[in-house]
């Protein structure tokens, strides 16, 4: 099944690009984030690895996210 989604933002691109990139503000974009650890490389460079752990209801998922362009 697929849910399109959309959203207006009355922000300039460059403000929600800058909101978008901050590391603590993630919680915000992604439900049930509880951390986010990079891994390796430079975070939002390509190769870069992170771990992250979500917490959904009483299930734990924990994640390796590389970037691969």
């Amino acid at each position: 099944m697929k849910h399109p989604v959309s959203m207006v933002i009355e922000l300039a691109r460059a403000k929600v690009v800058e909101l978008f990139d901050t590391p603590a503000n993630l919680p915000c974009w992604q439900r049930g984030l509880q951390s986010h650890q990079l891994v390796s490389g430079q975070a939002g460079q390509t190769e870069a690895c992170s771990r992250l752990v979500f917490q959904m209801g009483e299930r734990r998922a924990d994640m390796l996210e590389t970037i691969t362009r």
